[in-house]
């Protein structure tokens, strides 16, 4: 599986991801939404050198997943922005805020609890998350 794989439903986009840690879970679910929002795999991370950092509590892995992909879709929409997470301790998810400089394709409305799930599977993190298109 690559890191991400877009996920058929109906008239929703779905999202299964894997990573060594939620870290790099949440960077493949990221790449995966940015692939719905844009039409298209591009590294939207790099894009300009202005960026800031935040950070963003959470309870629970699932939790972390949909707080997460609901700043994206806040941040997508109200300042043009894009995140990337560069680190997670306890219960909180530090991230880089870029902008973006990409035509957005389609509009995602929400992050959804729908069907959202996050599993360790031997080494590896995976999570399904639907979003409201």
């Amino acid at each position: 599986m690559n890191s991400y794989e877009i996920i058929d439903t109906t008239a929703d986009a779905g999202i299964k991801a894997e990573g060594t840690d939620l870290t790099d879970l949440c960077r493949n679910l990221l790449r995966g939404f940015y692939y719905i929002a844009f039409g298209k795999d591009v590294n939207v991370f790099n894009q300009n050198k202005n960026k800031d950092i935040k950070s963003l509590n959470f309870e629970n892995p699932e939790d972390l997943v949909f707080s997460m992909l609901n700043e994206a879709v806040f941040l997508l929409y109200t300042r043009r922005s894009v995140i990337y997470p560069v680190d997670i301790s306890e219960n909180e998810l530090k991230y880089l805020i870029y902008k973006n400089t990409e035509y957005i394709e389609t509009e995602i409305k929400a992050a959804t609890k729908h069907k959202l799930h996050v599993k360790k599977t031997g080494g590896n993190f995976e999570a399904v998350v639907i979003l409201d298109l």
